[in-house]
């Protein structure tokens, strides 16, 4: 008898504990998924090239205190065989006035030894990704622009420096369910 009591008692807990874990994880699941939804306040996607570059799939995501960037593809489309051992690239804001406002996301590419490697070997380029968290609000000026500077080094010792702007879509969701889209 004693036996029947216990054994009902421990599986009574056990479901009383279930039940109370299953709420509180519900809970959680519900405010994490609420607070994901309206942090992100804006999403641009990126593109933009030059005679020689072409940069493809890029995403900018903006919440209130952070900003994640995932550069995308960059592809080098020139007409001409190019033969890199050093490639910096930086993705930049910048104001009316051109001057640099917030670094978005920096890739260096270098041969380190003097073996003859081309670093553009099938001419596509995986940017990766950054991400910046701010104890202030993070804001990106709509009128700002946002640039690709490409500075690569050839094999015969020559520097290069090409820039272009990229165009892209932008998504505001600071407006709950209505997402409104502007090129710039």
């Amino acid at each position: 008898m004693r036996k029947k009591y216990v054994f009902k008692t421990v599986i009574s807990l056990l479901i009383i504990s279930n039940l109370i874990t299953i709420y509180f994880y519900k809970r959680k699941s519900n405010e994490y998924e609420h607070n994901l939804k309206y942090s992100v306040q804006n999403i641009y996607l990126l593109k933009g090239e030059n005679t020689n570059w072409k940069l493809k799939d890029g995403i900018l995501l903006l919440s209130r205190n952070k900003r994640y960037f995932n550069g995308g593809l960059l592809e080098y489309v020139g007409n001409k065989s190019l033969n890199v051992n050093y490639l910096e690239i930086n993705i930049t804001t910048k104001g009316k006035d051109k001057k640099v406002k917030n670094h978005l996301d920096s890739v260096i590419h270098k041969v380190m030894d003097n073996a003859d490697i081309n670093i553009l070997n099938d001419t596509k380029i995986d940017l990766g990704h950054a991400s910046e968290t701010s104890s202030k609000p993070i804001e990106l000026n709509l009128e700002d622009d946002i640039y690709v500077n490409i500075q690569y080094t050839t094999t015969d010792n020559k520097n290069h420096t090409e820039e272009f702007r990229l165009k892209g879509k932008s998504m505001d969701l600071s407006k709950g369910e209505n997402i409104s889209i502007s090129i710039f």
